[in-house]
């Protein structure tokens, strides 16, 4: 009876120890799925987001796109560079103009955009000429980046997922044509696809704009990265 006795408890012992096992390999298995307890409603978490953009000193950012429409004449590649509420921006921009890929760097400051020509040097330009805004006004907590988030309409929750160490939320939703074409104004005003990625901080890390930027162009997708902690930088007109 002693044998069979430390039998069953040795079997049990090990039944014990496999549910234990198996309690924390799916403890261990959620927390690589990425859960969070951030659980505050998305509009809540998009104003939050803004504030935390329009607090920042130095905002680090790239606005590209991987294609532009066959057939449009000038428009944006990508802008990238570091931008205040100045509002000032120092960076580059790569333009398509008439089948010409112009890569410049870029001082916007006091409402005027200053760019290096290659062979001409420092000259002002209208950035609308080559379908882009002008990218200090991109930091306008009223007209720019930030105030789509708030603008975003239809949210809803499209999963998350994982960054390095950082579990990012993703929250889709339409932006309204109107508003958008405040902050991009070569925009036609019909609406946008938007998909944004906030951290546990409600801090925006990235999102994924598509829809008309340019009239007459339905389907046209912009890439937003942003980095709220971008090193500091002296913006003056050359």
């Amino acid at each position: 009876m002693t044998w069979q006795a430390n039998g069953v408890s040795r079997r049990f012992s090990r039944r014990v120890a496999i549910a234990l096992v198996g309690c924390v390999l799916a403890v261990a298995g959620c927390k690589g799925d990425g859960a969070t307890s951030n659980d505050e409603p998305l509009d809540q978490r998009m104003a939050a987001a803004k504030k935390a953009i329009d607090r920042a000193h130095y905002i680090g950012f790239t606005l590209s796109t991987p294609k532009l429409p066959s057939g449009l004449d000038t428009g944006l590649l990508s802008a990238s560079g570091t931008g205040t509420h100045t509002p000032g921006f120092a960076g580059k921009i790569k333009a398509d103009a008439s089948g010409l890929n112009l890569d410049v760097d870029v001082i916007a400051i006091g409402g005027t955009v200053h760019v290096k020509l290659p062979f001409v040097g420092w000259s002002d330009v209208d950035p609308a000429k080559y379908g882009a805004p002008d990218p200090s006004a991109l930091m306008s907590a009223r007209t720019g980046i930030s105030s789509l988030l708030t603008a975003a309409t239809n949210l809803h929750n499209a999963g998350q997922e994982r960054s390095g160490s950082a579990v990012l939320t993703k929250v889709s939703g339409t932006i309204p044509g109107a508003e958008m074409h405040k902050v991009f104004p070569s925009a036609d005003l019909k609406d946008f696809a938007v998909t944004f990625k906030l951290n546990d901080n409600d801090e925006v890390q990235s999102a994924v704009i598509s829809g008309p930027f340019y009239q007459g162009y339905d389907n046209v997708t912009y890439n937003l990265s942003v980095n709220l902690n971008a090193d500091k930088v002296d913006i003056k007109a050359p």
